[in-house]
């Protein structure tokens, strides 16, 4: 992470959300936006693929149109941590299947 700031901070919201074709392209701009923050390519690999990852399950199981994904990266204790958050409707059947599991 850069010395001039411990934080960085990025955030998407798509309103009507479309469908999986989206979800390269934001897994590409969190990795694009953690390339530029962060010193270590490897790290900046993984957070993208967790974002590709999250991405997917909106894309596959929104039901609203309204979704909004925040990412970011936090230094802590010379660890660089990021945070993920994600909002979207569910259908009632989805939400019944969560709590199952």
């Amino acid at each position: 992470m850069s010395e001039q700031s411990n934080r960085a901070t990025l955030r998407v919201e798509l309103f009507p959300f479309p469908d999986e074709r989206v979800v390269s392209a934001i897994s590409r701009l969190v990795s694009e936006f953690c390339q530029m923050v962060l010193d270590d390519q490897d790290t900046a690999w993984r957070f993208h693929m967790a974002a590709h990852e999250l991405a997917e399950n909106l894309a596959k199981y929104s039901s609203g149109a309204r979704v909004k994904l925040e990412v970011s990266l936090t230094e802590v204790e010379g660890q660089c941590m990021m945070r993920v958050r994600a909002s979207n409707q569910a259908s009632p059947e989805r939400l019944r299947e969560v709590e199952r599991r």
